[in-house]
């Protein structure tokens, strides 16, 4: 393939991946096009085209935000830019030669450590812009107005009863999750990109049945457990959101080995296509099903924990 066509495939797939993370449904898997281009490219063309995503993307919102004709400064651009700049800075972290030799788990956690640190004065300055919060505001009266409707009993309401509880509530709740979100989008979208890249070129896939965390990684699982636990009772302020997320990564890569895990034993018994894609179903039925998905939230991820113990690939 000519330079030309090189070319034009990158910004073919910048495009596309710009266009993914504008759509509602698919901004999950903005990422996919993007790391099905490193793997034929390499990460130099990743970062060329990263930077195109993230320059579509930019100019995108200026011109939605003249189009509206709404009030924005400096903070609301970068309320708006800050996720997708840091899952493509993330998947680049991923796929870069500057760190040849550390295993992709290690720069997963250096990509989340990242973000984690440089979204603590974003979230400074963002709430300090008078613009952006109203922004922010504006937002969640729209949500509260669809979901609980204006003049809510607010004894029957709870603390969903007004704007401003419903903001804290969410606010909270992202703020206790928002490290684990990027996590599995991340890694998600990285695997899936390597899956198809892996077709095109006809090559062997990344296979999930020979993943396996390093026995050191139990010690940050026993210390986001204790951390977790101990929240439960007490007040521990920001370190409150910052064990959450590490307890939810943490069973996150988990369930990952306890999923390789599986299909390994699979593999082992010369178990028939139909009988996997039976136990895929399952899975995915008992997600879906309230109560009974907390056998797989726990149980996957606890199966992968086991491991640290009970070799079951290679007993």
């Amino acid at each position: 393939m000519n330079a030309r066509n090189v070319w034009v495939e990158a910004i073919g797939l910048s495009l596309l991946s710009a266009f993914l993370y504008q759509s509602a449904l698919l901004v999950f898997v903005f990422l996919v096009p993007l790391e099905v281009l490193s793997r034929r490219r390499g990460p130099d063309w990743l970062g060329m085209a990263s930077v195109v995503t993230g320059l579509t993307i930019l100019v995108s919102r200026i011109v939605g935000f003249s189009r509206l004709g709404v009030d924005w400064d400096a903070a609301v651009l970068l309320m708006e830019m800050f996720s997708p700049a840091a899952f493509l800075a993330g998947l680049y972290l991923l796929e870069t030669r500057l760190i040849v030799g550390v295993r992709r788990v290690y720069r997963l956690v250096q990509a989340i450590m990242v973000v984690g640190a440089v979204s603590v004065p974003i979230i400074i300055w963002i709430s300090s812009s008078e613009i952006a919060m109203q922004a922010l505001r504006g937002q969640f009266e729209v949500l509260h107005e669809m979901f609980v409707g204006e003049g809510a009993d607010a004894e029957a309401g709870g603390r969903f009863a007004t704007v401003d509880g419903l903001m804290d509530a969410v606010l909270d709740l992202l703020l206790s999750t928002y490290l684990f979100a990027y996590a599995l989008v991340l890694s998600t979208s990285w695997y899936i990109g390597r899956l198809i890249a892996a077709t095109t070129l006809g090559v062997q896939p990344f296979r999930l049945r020979s993943f396996h965390l390093p026995e050191t990684f139990i010690w940050a699982m026993v210390g986001a457990s204790g951390g977790a636990l101990l929240s439960l009772g007490t007040n521990l302020g920001v370190f409150e959101h910052l064990v959450w997320n590490a307890l939810f990564i943490l069973l996150l890569l988990y369930a990952a080995q306890g999923l390789g895990i599986i299909w390994s034993l699979l593999d082992r018994y010369e178990v028939t296509r139909g009988i996997r894609i039976a136990v895929a179903a399952a899975l995915l039925i008992l997600l879906a099903i309230p109560g009974a998905n907390i056998l797989v939230f726990l149980g996957v991820p606890g199966l992968g924990l086991a491991e640290t113990w009970i070799h079951f690939r290679t007993s």
